[in-house]
């Protein structure tokens, strides 16, 4: 084989290749095309009151990286009427591989707060009838003075088709999705040992993921 054409298969193999990447994860859409905006613009319907709970939307915190790099997203403090419970929801999406490669696991840590138990899996049982989810359970601490402040997240993806779950490797789970979404379900904890069980998040997230995925998620 000519000398030219020893040089010129693998480039055409590398360029065929990465050409085929691009397609499978949607790299030519761009995320600012019609579909992403659209999904986007459904944030603002996640419900502010659900069962006992009532919402009100909070600012991102300052430290929030820009939506081109993690999806847009709207948060939503809720408040347990019964017992002053506090549970913060975030709702994101966006381009499948910014949304799956910025985790808590990572994001938390980079802003001070160091790991601590659980850093687990849990089922979600959801209102709707026979339905459930999956969700990372993970667990933080930060120094704050004389204290410590700690941080329960639970979290998860959806890609619209086969409901809430946490693969191990989401990028490569959601590769055919153009848009993907996510939620976290945050807590304020008084110890790092509080069980998962009976957490006021988990009834939270029954009663709005449900919401989240006829209102938000459905069409996209």
């Amino acid at each position: 084989m000519p000398r030219p054409a020893l040089v010129a298969v693998p480039l055409v193999l590398i360029a065929a290749a990465g050409l085929l990447h691009g397609y499978w994860t949607h790299r030519w859409d761009g995320w600012s095309d019609a579909r992403s905006d659209a999904a986007a613009a459904r944030l603002n319907r996640v419900p502010l009151r659900v069962g006992d709970w009532d919402g009100v939307v909070v600012e991102p915190e300052k430290h929030s990286l820009p939506e081109e790099l993690v999806g847009r997203g709207i948060s939503v403090r809720y408040t347990r009427r019964t017992d002053g419970a506090v549970v913060t929801a975030y709702v994101a999406c966006g381009p499948t591989d910014a949304c799956a490669s910025h985790v808590p696991t990572v994001c938390y840590p980079a802003i001070g707060y160091g790991r601590c138990p659980p850093d687990i899996r849990t089922p979600v049982s959801l209102a709707a009838e026979g339905a459930a989810g999956e969700f990372w359970v993970s667990g933080f601490k930060k120094p704050a003075g004389p204290s410590t402040t700690y941080v329960r997240v639970f979290w998860g993806y959806s890609d619209g088709e086969s409901g809430w779950r946490t693969p191990d490797n989401p990028r490569r789970a959601y590769r055919h999705a153009p848009t993907l979404f996510k939620c976290y379900f945050v807590r304020g904890l008084t110890a790092e040992d509080e069980p998962v069980d009976g957490d006021p998040a988990l009834q939270l997230m029954a009663l709005l993921l449900p919401r989240v995925d006829a209102e938000v998620i459905a069409g996209s």
